[in-house]
């Protein structure tokens, strides 16, 4: 069920003392363990133990819809992210409505319900999409998943697993080796 595509190339990395993003946000492998905190989350724990893939990000997104504008019609908004070669993203809706939507560019909005996820092509240009103020609070549980890197936790270091450059992350969640 592999897909043809070309085997993804190692970046050049820069060296860290050059690197503005190191330890940032954008440094999604330097997220290597859960706050202490997530402890107190049995339910959270439980979702997050399921991954059978190293976990690199996990943030909730509020977007205020008292306060939300309107998408721009055209392409305000649209931006990619990392490869889901690097970090795969899965969007977990927790509270959502037809006024928010994911929009890819040239596509119409797409919307999930409470509960639902999606894999996000990163790679292409996507958007939040927003279609009205509301009164709801739009909240998605973002997370980020390394899918051709382990992570060793007693050498603090990234390691290449089986799928690296050979099994594109999308077929790994299609034959669900993503998670159980």
């Amino acid at each position: 069920m592999t897909q043809n595509f070309t085997p993804y190339k190692t970046p050049a990395f820069t060296p860290a003392e050059q690197s503005p993003v190191r330890g940032d946000y954008l440094d999604s492998l330097s997220f290597r363990r859960l706050l202490p905190e997530l402890q107190a989350l049995p339910q959270l724990n439980a979702l997050l133990a399921r991954f059978r893939m190293p976990l690199v990000r996990c943030t909730l997104r509020m977007i205020d819809g008292t306060l939300a504008q309107p998408s721009l019609s055209q392409t305000g908004g649209m931006h990619c992210d990392d490869s889901p070669c690097e970090v795969l993203r899965v969007n977990v809706c927790i509270t959502g409505s037809s006024d928010f939507g994911l929009q890819y560019q040239g596509h119409a909005p797409t919307f999930l319900k409470p509960g639902e996820h999606r894999v996000i092509n990163t790679d292409v240009p996507h958007r939040v999409w927003i279609g009205k103020r509301s009164a709801l609070q739009r909240i998605h549980l973002v997370l980020g998943l390394a899918p051709w890197l382990d992570y060793d936790t007693a050498h603090d270091v990234w390691r290449p697993n089986a799928h690296w450059g050979r099994t594109h992350p999308f077929d790994l969640v299609r034959t669900g080796l993503a998670w159980s």
